[in-house]
């Protein structure tokens, strides 16, 4: 065996291991104040695709740190000392985005420390839904402590088996930041952003505004766009619409072949730095000729000059929040949609 191959073994066995350990914790968070038997060596290594010597360390140091006891001869049981003393914990599950996210850009870093505090000031618990480590099983018995679910940013789910996932579960799920009618939701006021966007530009005499959505936020963009347009006795060119999707670049093109430069390019949907290149061989000036208007943080990719909607994390917060609260005192009640509202920052920022 050569370096590099034990090198890649050695990674393998080591994130078998870290699997091994956080399934178990699991179990001994959940099983309360009665000791709960383990599966046996051969049965979590054949569940997490490990070998039983990653499996056999797993658990012997699980022992060492008194998350398990160990009976001779009948084998592994969770130890209650470690299941808050007997206490049925309150757990609120957080599943962030698609549930595959190791590492936190700004946006979901800021919005999950919008939203933790508050669950964890009130003595709840927090667990992290992880696609990663199997943990389907968080909900699977009518004892669990589970009591919500708050999804971050679900409109950055492009994988079934979250969606199937949330709609599988039976305790009341909360939408941060994305867009949900059957589900409680807590959002930005996309309609409300068109329209403050629109009549801003407008005021500057810039009538041809290139809009990028896409078919989720589009009838609200659209919407509030329009209204702006219709109180300053204009009527929108919905001809400059630019859909994101993966033609996204190519459609750019043609629509600029079409119609020119935009005299304002809106934002409504992240997407424009792809479109870095395209502006760059039109030679479109951001400074006078066209006026850019994104997402706070979503371009710094391209550091043009633009004004933007600054992100409101503790408002966002504290809706969440106030839904949660909302959800655990009544679990069957309608679902409530609460508008986040954000400024526009017209200073120019690179």
């Amino acid at each position: 065996m050569n370096i590099k191959t034990a090198e890649i073994i050695s990674d393998i066995s080591h994130a078998g291991y870290i699997s091994v350990r956080k399934y178990v914790i699991d179990q001994v968070v959940r099983s309360g104040s009665t000791p709960k038997r383990l599966a046996s060596m051969r049965a979590l290594a054949t569940r997490f695709g490990v070998g039983s010597s990653t499996v056999q360390r797993a658990l012997k140091d699980l022992v060492d740190d008194g998350y398990l006891t160990a009976k001779k001869g009948i084998g592994m049981f969770t130890n209650p000392e470690f299941s808050w003393r007997g206490r049925k914990q309150e757990i609120i599950e957080v599943l962030i985005a698609d549930g595959r996210q190791i590492y936190f850009e700004k946006y979901l870093a800021s919005l999950l420390s919008a939203v933790a505090p508050g669950l964890t000031d009130e003595g709840r618990m927090i667990h992290f839904i992880d696609f990663f480590n199997f943990n389907r099983e968080t909900f699977s018995g009518p004892d669990a402590a589970s009591r919500a679910l708050i999804w971050l940013y679900p409109d950055l789910c492009e994988h079934k088996r979250a969606i199937d996932f949330v709609n599988s579960i039976r305790i009341p799920v909360i939408f941060a930041g994305g867009f949900s009618t059957e589900h409680h939701c807590a959002r930005y006021n996309w309609e409300e952003e068109g329209y403050t966007a629109a009549l801003a530009l407008l005021k500057e005499g810039r009538k041809k505004i290139m809009l990028l959505t896409d078919p989720q936020h589009e009838p609200l963009h659209l919407a509030g766009v329009k209204r702006a347009f219709r109180e300053m006795g204009e009527t929108y060119d919905e001809s400059l619409v630019l859909r994101g999707n993966q033609n996204l670049v190519a459609d750019c093109e043609r629509l600029m072949k079409r119609k020119g430069i935009p005299e304002a390019f809106y934002e409504g949907a992240n997407g424009f730095g792809a479109l870095e290149a395209v502006f760059q061989d039109w030679g479109v000036d951001f400074l006078r000729q066209c006026r850019l208007v994104s997402q706070d943080d979503s371009c710094h990719l391209f550091p043009v000059p633009q004004w933007r909607f600054r992100h409101n994390y503790s408002k966002m917060g504290e809706e969440v929040l106030a839904l949660l609260k909302l959800a655990l005192q009544n679990p069957q009640g309608p679902p409530e949609l609460r508008l986040v509202p954000r400024e526009l920052d017209t200073d120019l920022h690179p």
